[in-house]
């Protein structure tokens, strides 16, 4: 009796700290998606993005090497990485340039379903620079890709304006897959995410702030409430996003996490409505949903078959029979 309260108290625990797990990923993920409406709402004060990109940059450096310190992590990288490391932090600049660029031509909920297909671009990725098989999963999912984003250029309006945004957020997600499959190409998995994070915010604050030192002028904004939306997209899309979403890796594991993430295009889709009357149509649903449930299926295959591999590779040979 007393060993069954006590495996009663274990699995309640386990079950609580899997809830709290999802809650956490959701809540990054909700965090990321913030980024659209806050940065829509910055463009409507007339601020620039290359301007918005390096007050965001500036404002969450401290934050996130705050972060880092608490986490008990270490800035410095080692001589050898800088380079790649900045080279990376160039890449997601112009990722994150090109994805608030594409909101000119584009619903948030389309420009951030469209980001989101970066996982299946790794996959793309990965199958022709390392030459990895792609399941039938894999290509039933691209294929459904494929179907949707004709279908998002055929509901938008706007003309060359809309095509321009499909192509910079699809240029955003490529460069933001490249990032992740450079990771592992240039032998940088054993720097932490803390690390990682705190690099590439300087090297955004960097690049944008040489941009604006060659062009000759800054737009700020010149009244308080501004701010405060500057303020909250450094905290919501960096340093809460990151954390959220790093307690619920530990959780619950990478794979849910990761397919935690269909709540930043929903973010998107819902702050649209709301806020800015964007009102999707029926394809453009059909268009996000299809993107959302590629990604999210192809996160989970992709997990399967690894551990599949792993169980294959673990059991003993077995001796033909003669």
């Amino acid at each position: 009796m007393h060993n069954h309260g006590k495996m009663t108290t274990f699995a309640l625990g386990k079950m609580k700290d899997k809830v709290a797990g999802y809650t956490e990923g959701a809540l990054g993920a909700v965090m990321a998606g913030l980024v659209y409406p806050l940065a829509m709402v910055l463009i409507g004060e007339g601020i620039d993005i290359v301007s918005i990109l390096f007050m965001r940059n500036v404002v969450a450096l401290p934050f996130v090497y705050l972060a880092l310190r608490q986490s008990g992590r270490r800035v410095d990288i080692g001589t050898s990485r800088i380079l790649p490391i900045c080279l990376l932090g160039i890449a997601t600049a112009c990722s994150s340039y090109c994805v608030l660029d594409s909101l000119t031509g584009l619903y948030m909920a389309e420009a951030s379903a469209i980001y989101y297909t970066y996982p299946l671009l790794v996959t793309l990725l990965m199958a022709g620079l390392y030459h990895e098989r792609l399941s039938t999963a894999a290509f039933a999912c691209i294929l459904s890709c494929l179907i949707a984003l004709p279908l998002i250029g055929m509901v938008a309006t706007g003309g060359p304006a809309v095509a321009r945004s499909i192509i910079m957020v699809l240029v955003a997600s490529v460069l933001y897959a490249a990032f992740f499959v450079a990771i592992h190409a240039r032998g940088l998995v054993a720097v932490s995410s803390q690390t990682m994070t705190f690099w590439l915010t300087l090297t955004g604050a960097f690049i944008f702030g040489v941009i604006i030192m060659v062009r000759g002028y800054a737009m700020v904004p010149h009244t308080p409430l501004p701010w405060l939306w500057v303020l909250l997209m450094a905290l919501c899309p960096t340093v809460l996003s990151y954390q959220f979403t790093s307690r619920s890796v530990r959780r619950i594991g990478y794979t849910a996490a990761s397919a935690l993430g269909v709540f930043e295009p929903l973010t998107a889709l819902v702050a649209g409505y709301v806020f800015f009357s964007q009102n999707v149509s029926l394809k453009g649903l059909i268009a996000v949903a299809l993107i959302m449930a590629s990604v999210t299926v192809l996160v989970y295959t992709r997990n399967v078959s690894r551990r599949i591999r792993k169980l294959r590779q673990s059991q003993p040979a077995v001796p033909d029979r003669k």
